[in-house]
């Protein structure tokens, strides 16, 4: 009878055994296989739909957080946004070189007319002698340059025994397209020259009538182009006319160039 128990037991015995065993045999694939998916990089069939949506959620969040960044094309726009060229609210000092032609119709006082020794001609036609122009001006607006002017003439007037000639007066700039690098300008002015003459002997014997160099009154127009290169600095071409009423009457047909500095 004990012996059949123990047969009995001994079958019992070997069944948990190997029960026990099983998942020992089956651990090694187990692990062998998690260890080549963790080195290929692969990843389970239920968790790889997880993975792609979170890679999807990555690409479409924009850099730097919740704020989207500007688009390029307004940066660029911004970068590269032409400086204005108005010129409200700033100081000029112009300088510019005038050269001209002058027609001269005498009163019986004026300055003579013509080279030493010639007949007392009533008018004269010649190349007027090169002046130098000085300006300083303010421009309360983008279109309007108020200035005060000065002329100084670079050599005497031989046709009239004339000093070289010093004017002072006041005028005003007009620009049209005045926020654009090129513009347009008109010009008028007024000034008073207060240059002296009459210093050549054989000026002095001619006639019987003393010339006189009173001060004269200017009246000066001129049109043109001015490009400028920045708020600054720009260049400017003009021409125009300049008329004297006073001491005769004249009028001189004038070109310049000039360069201008603005501040602020």
């Amino acid at each position: 009878m004990a012996r059949h128990e123990s047969s009995r037991v001994w079958p019992r015995s070997w069944w948990a055994l190997g029960l026990g065993l099983l998942p020992a045999l089956w651990a090694p694939p187990l692990i062998a296989e998690e260890g080549l998916i963790a080195e290929e990089g692969l990843i389970p069939e239920e968790d790889a739909e997880d993975v792609l949506l979170e890679e999807e959620f990555e690409e479409e969040e924009p850099a730097g957080g919740n704020e989207p960044a500007p688009a390029p094309a307004a940066r660029e726009t911004r970068q590269e946004a032409p400086e204005g060229t108005g010129h409200g609210g700033q100081f000029g000092l112009r300088l510019g070189i005038v050269g001209g032609y002058r027609m001269m119709f005498r009163y019986a006082e004026s300055p003579f007319c013509g080279p030493p020794g010639a007949t007392e001609d009533e008018s004269c036609f010649y190349g007027a002698p090169w002046n130098l122009d000085v300006a300083l001006g303010f421009a309360p607006f983008d279109s309007l340059e108020l200035f005060a002017w000065g002329r100084f003439g670079l050599a005497r007037d031989a046709e009239t025994d004339t000093d070289a000639l010093r004017a002072f007066g006041a005028g005003v700039r007009i620009y049209t397209m005045s926020d654009s690098a090129l513009k347009f300008f008109v010009q008028p002015a007024v000034a008073m020259s207060f240059e002296g003459g009459g210093q050549d002997p054989s000026w002095r014997s001619r006639g019987s009538t003393r010339p006189a160099y009173e001060p004269d009154l200017l009246f000066h127009f001129s049109v043109g182009p001015q490009y400028d290169f920045n708020r600054t600095f720009g260049a400017y071409a003009g021409a125009g006319m300049t008329v004297g009423a006073r001491r005769a009457m004249s009028a001189t047909f004038e070109g310049t160039f000039g360069l201008q500095a603005r501040y602020p």
